[in-house]
């Protein structure tokens, strides 16, 4: 009996094995594979190989467009991010368009968006092909941002990822995980992101050799195709059209979940340690100004900037770090009894 026991925990063991290192698998070959008309099987096939994938006619979104959004959701909070930092900043979709599409600010992780709204439920309708056996969990997300804007270069750890457009034209710059020693990768394990510290766009000259040594795959992502992005491969999105609208489609399956053990464990902690506060940022400050806006129209900006700011003053709570900070009082003290000791 213990024998059979020990048999059957060795071919649980050996099974869970396999699928892992199967799934935490990558490529490196600077390649991208580009088809159209494939049938579920040969998509499957194809995705093992862990390659990018680029596929022709399929639209999984229409009818969405900026001007829907406004007219029908424009008092629905979306998130937006500096490109420079984590902080997170609540608005609704008319204030964004309004004050900060022209800046350099993104909106992302915007999942309680698209449900709120009932355009999750659709992108469910169209996505059934796409989506991976033995799925357990899937999240969409929409990404805007002005043009020639653009994301950081990041990775992620879901089983499978699909990027499409319902508007405009990106260029999608993709790298292959075995430059991850060269991207000074930053983890930020409280939403599971991780992302590289080097602007591609604009690269500081601390990370110049580390650069050079990088070679890039771009690809321009119009209406009607789908790119599928593998795990662990570094994406960034830039923006070369106005009122652009990306869908970023990501999956996870079970296996997935058992080899991202470590990841979730470090979630937890985190999110244990750590307060998640919802700041005021620099969008609604006196440098943001819209292109081609009028002095009428920088007026109407200007009370709309006082409206957000009240709004999120109400809504949001300072971070919790007054343990950290010094007051000036204390550092004038300290100035001034150093001076004493030294007369």
């Amino acid at each position: 009996m213990l024998i059979i026991i020990n048999l059957l925990i060795l071919c649980v063991v050996l099974f869970l094995y396999i699928h892992i290192y199967n799934h935490n698998k990558t490529s490196n070959y600077l390649e991208l594979y580009e088809m159209e008309n494939l049938s579920k099987e040969k998509l499957e096939d194809i995705i093992n190989y862990k390659q990018p994938l680029l596929l022709n006619a399929i639209n999984l979104v229409e009818n969405i467009n900026i001007k829907h959004l406004l007219s029908e959701y424009s008092t629905f909070n979306i998130n937006i991010y500096n490109n420079t930092s984590d902080n997170l900043c609540k608005i609704n979709l008319q204030d964004y368009y309004n004050v900060a599409s022209s800046t350099n600010y993104l909106s992302y992780n915007n999942e309680e968006f698209l449900q709120e709204t009932s355009i999750a439920k659709m992108l469910c309708k169209n996505d059934i092909f796409f989506r991976p056996p033995n799925m357990c969990a899937k999240k969409y997300d929409v990404i805007m941002g002005a043009q020639n804007n653009n994301t950081r270069l990041k990775y992620s750890i879901n089983s499978r990822n699909i990027l499409y457009l319902s508007s405009g034209q990106v260029e999608v710059t993709l790298c292959p995980p075995k430059y991850y020693k060269n991207l000074h990768v930053k983890k930020n394990y409280e939403t599971l992101e991780f992302y590289s510290q080097i602007n591609i766009y604009n690269v500081d000259n601390i990370y110049k050799n580390d650069y050079n040594k990088i070679k890039f795959l771009r690809v321009i992502l119009n209406i009607g195709q789908v790119l599928v992005i593998p795990p662990y491969w570094f994406y960034s999105i830039k923006f070369l059209e106005k009122h652009t609208l990306a869908f970023l489609n990501s999956y996870t399956t079970y296996i997935n979940y058992v080899s991202l053990i470590p990841h979730l464990t470090m979630q937890l902690l985190q999110l244990g340690n750590v307060k998640l506060n919802v700041k005021k940022s620099n969008y609604c400050k006196n440098n943001i100004k819209p292109e081609g806006a009028t002095r009428d129209g920088i007026k109407d900006i200007e009370e709309t900037r006082k409206e957000i700011m009240e709004t999120i003053s109400e809504e949001t709570e300072e971070c919790d770090i007054s343990d950290n900070v010094i007051s000036d009082n204390v550092i004038s003290e300290n100035v001034i009894n150093n001076s004493n000791n030294k007369t």
